[in-house]
């Protein structure tokens, strides 16, 4: 299946919308301006999701949360290893050492409290401006792969931004994986829109 331009267009304001909203959540937290990439939206296969999302190291934390209700699915927040170091360096105060052991015991627990807030804006954005009812689950953490992230019989609708403050660079790429049959709950819901 493919999107036509008037899908596209729909698609990629109503992902606009969702990660803008994400976007002002990092800049609250972070206490600086933060910079957001126009969103990507692609109709793609696994192969071509692990392609477009080709990372230049082979291990990704990855914080995912399942998104229920109306609509079926799962938004995740990839971070590469150093960014998920310098959002935490962000988080705290300078005379506290990042190296500390407190910090280093809590740092899964703080990433996914950082990334439970940034999808929990984007897709509750997304909700608001389509009507719809929706849940969303607790945040998992992983620290894996793309293969392992993937399955390999998956058609999606890909979004994906990448954020970044443009003081220190801190930041990740909010991802959002829409399979299939929930890519077309959501086109069927846009008309309303």
């Amino acid at each position: 299946m493919s999107l036509n331009a008037l899908q596209m267009d729909a698609v990629t304001e109503l992902a606009n919308i969702g990660i803008s909203r994400a976007t002002h959540q990092l800049a609250n937290l972070l206490n600086e301006e933060v910079h957001m990439d126009v969103p990507k939206i692609e109709w793609v296969n696994s192969e071509e999701i692990k392609s477009k999302l080709s990372l230049p190291c082979k291990e990704v934390s990855c914080i995912y949360q399942n998104i229920g209700g109306k609509i079926n699915g799962s938004a995740a927040l990839l971070l590469y290893p150093e960014d998920s170091q310098a959002l935490l360096e962000g988080l705290i105060s300078p005379n506290q050492s990042s190296e500390s052991q407190d910090i280093q015991k809590y740092q899964n627990e703080a990433i996914m409290e950082i990334a439970n807030i940034i999808i929990s804006s984007c897709i509750s954005a997304m909700a608001d401006t389509l009507c719809l009812e929706l849940s969303i689950s607790l945040p998992q953490y992983c620290q894996t792969n793309l293969e392992h992230l993937i399955n390999s019989n998956d058609n999606a609708i890909m979004i994906y931004s990448r954020m970044e403050s443009t003081q220190n660079h801190k930041g990740g790429q909010l991802q959002l994986l829409l399979s299939d049959s929930v890519a077309n709950q959501v086109l069927n819901s846009i008309p309303d829109f």
